[in-house]
């Protein structure tokens, strides 16, 4: 019985460690999972959530400026400074909710001259337009005016009149403005809504607020953005306790968590250096079962938050490819914070390409690599629970095993986007000098999305043909940026040969895999976002006949669209719109 009572005993413990959150959940994380909704009021209203807060949500569920309340009928409110508005929808795609003036609904006069000019919350939407509304000393006989009768809080009783054309009428003097919803401003000029109809009807309210990175990853680990009670910093809620960053334990199931001094082990204490990361270095290691292993330990974590650990290990966490470095296991303690993934025999694409330029170049090979590549970037894009946009794509960040089969790695800029989404905001603009699509610096040619990965992808095929070193090389002895460095290329294109590119005699059937890889690499590297194929069709485009491919439109960039860079993986640039990747 003693024994049994033991086996038991264990069995529970361990069940309770390892699954914190199936019978302990967080007080905090159980209230904000809540939906926001005044009882026994509407429910048409969708789950609202942060930054929203109040009601049967605590202030911890959201950020100080955006409570909401119930009123005396149980509609749900917005109170500000001196006035109140009723939410009639929310739209949380574009951060915008739909409200009502609360005193004109309760049968008591317009607030007039609503005024968001000093709120750093809220503003009016682009949709609205707003009408202006009279007092008049005697009735007006003017046909097109519409006017209605309210009570204000003194129980005065007082009549507004609309204009629907420019007419002054002497009689009448400007009380105030009111917003109203560009359709609904039609319908009343046309005459299908009276005054007071049309004013019921509301208008549009933009709330500015950016969901950082570290509430996208704390969505995608399980957990929900929050505040600090105290210091109102963000919090992610999870079912065990509130994290900094992201649930860790949910995000991180099934991949085995190591101690620091397993790491040490691990390692032979750090003894056998492979490779060097802007986030880390990489040593070499073996786990107890015999298996080689690479640990990449991170430094600096204080720098951003730790949010590279964070994003590295979350967006490796959700993926099985052969074209991916696969994830083993994580080490978080304190500070110390290490990842560790398989081990790799051939190293690092760059190194694979300088030795191959000694030697003469294997095409066969280099193409095998750009295809496999192409297939991980496609299944990142279309193949995850949710897109995953890399974001450094370049040759340190390709890793070939024994059969130089590609993979994948280095996820600490990585993205992740829920619902395949296509627009992403970026706080800082983030990549590699050489690598980093041009709206990526600058949105006048476009908008980020997963078509970033794209053109850092066909940067890359154009170094694995030898055209961006090249170009470089060119660039220097002219000592002028004035000449694109895809422009030679295509002279050479339309001269229908790659001779420049290479300079030892290859066979027909190369030269055909070195064309493909030239134009796919151009399409890849356009301006525009929009003119680049997405992953699947580059993927077509590798596998299918050079003869299917046209050579594309000649990129164009801007002399001075680019702000200077500096040899680093974190540029600074203004966020963009919501994370709509």
């Amino acid at each position: 019985m003693k024994t049994t009572s033991f086996i038991f005993t264990f069995a529970v413990t361990v069940f309770f460690t390892a699954v914190p959150s199936c019978f302990s959940a967080d007080q905090q994380y159980e209230k904000c999972r809540l939906p926001l909704r005044c009882s026994p009021g509407p429910t048409l209203l969708p789950n609202i959530s942060y930054p929203f807060w109040g009601v049967n949500k605590p202030s911890y569920c959201g950020q100080r400026e955006f409570q909401l309340s119930c009123n005396n009928h149980q509609n749900l409110t917005l109170d500000l400074a001196n006035f109140s508005l009723r939410v009639i929808s929310f739209d949380l795609e574009n951060q915008t909710l739909t409200v009502a003036d609360e005193s004109l609904l309760e049968g008591g006069c317009p607030y007039l001259s609503l005024n968001f000019s000093g709120s750093n919350q809220y503003t009016l939407a682009p949709t609205i337009e707003k009408i202006d509304l009279f007092t008049c000393s005697a009735s007006p006989e003017v046909e097109s005016v519409s006017s209605f009768t309210c009570g204000t809080s003194n129980r005065n009783i007082v009549t507004f009149h609309a204009f629907k054309s420019s007419n002054t009428i002497r009689a009448c003097v400007k009380s105030g403005e009111v917003p109203l919803l560009s359709s609904v401003k039609v319908d009343f000029q046309q005459s299908r809504l009276t005054l007071e109809e049309a004013l019921k009807k509301g208008f549009d309210l933009r709330y500015n607020i950016r969901k950082s990175d570290s509430c996208n990853l704390c969505l995608s680990s399980g957990g929900i953005c929050g505040s600090e009670s105290v210091s109102r910093s963000f919090h992610c809620l999870c079912s065990d306790r509130p994290h900094n960053y992201a649930c860790l334990y949910q995000a991180l199931v099934p991949l085995k968590r190591y101690s620091y001094s397993q790491v040490k082990k691990i390692t032979k204490s750090f003894t056998h250096e492979v490779g060097k990361g802007g986030f880390g270095i990489v040593y070499r290691g073996f786990l107890c079962d015999g298996r080689k292993v690479a640990v990449k330990v991170l430094k600096d974590t204080k720098r951003n938050n730790g949010d590279d650990f964070i994003n590295e290990v979350a967006s490796m966490s959700k993926t099985s490819h052969v074209n991916i470095v696969t994830l083993l296991g994580f080490c978080f303690e304190g500070s110390k914070r290490a990842i560790i993934y398989e081990f790799l025999e051939n190293g690092s694409l760059d190194k694979f390409i300088s030795s191959n330029k000694a030697s003469g170049m294997d095409w066969s090979a280099l193409y095998g690599i750009a295809l496999g590549v192409a297939r991980g970037l496609e299944y990142l894009h279309n193949g995850c629970r949710e897109r995953i946009v890399h974001f450094d794509i370049k040759p340190h960040n390709v890793l070939l095993d024994d059969n130089l089969c590609p993979k994948v790695s280095d996820f600490g800029l990585a993205k992740l986007c829920e619902n395949k989404e296509s627009i992403l905001s970026l706080l800082e603009t983030r990549g590699t000098v050489g690598y980093i699509a041009p709206e990526v610096f600058s949105r006048m040619y476009g908008r980020v999305s997963h078509k970033s990965d794209v053109y850092s992808y066909g940067m890359l095929v154009l170094e694995m043909i030898g055209a961006r070193n090249q170009a470089y090389i060119e660039d220097s002895a002219s000592n002028t940026s004035s000449m694109y460095f895809p422009e030679w290329i295509y002279k050479d294109l339309e001269k229908g040969y790659n001779k420049r590119l290479i300079k030892n005699g290859i066979s027909s059937e190369e030269d055909e895999t070195v064309r493909k890889m030239t134009l796919v690499g151009l399409w890849c590297i356009q301006s525009s976002p929009l003119i680049r194929p997405p992953m699947n069709r580059v993927v077509e485009m590798m596998e299918g006949s050079v003869n299917a491919l046209e050579v594309p439109p000649k990129p164009v960039l801007q002399q001075n669209s680019a702000a200077p860079f500096s040899e680093s993986s974190w540029i600074s640039e203004e966020n963009s719109s919501p994370c709509e990747v």
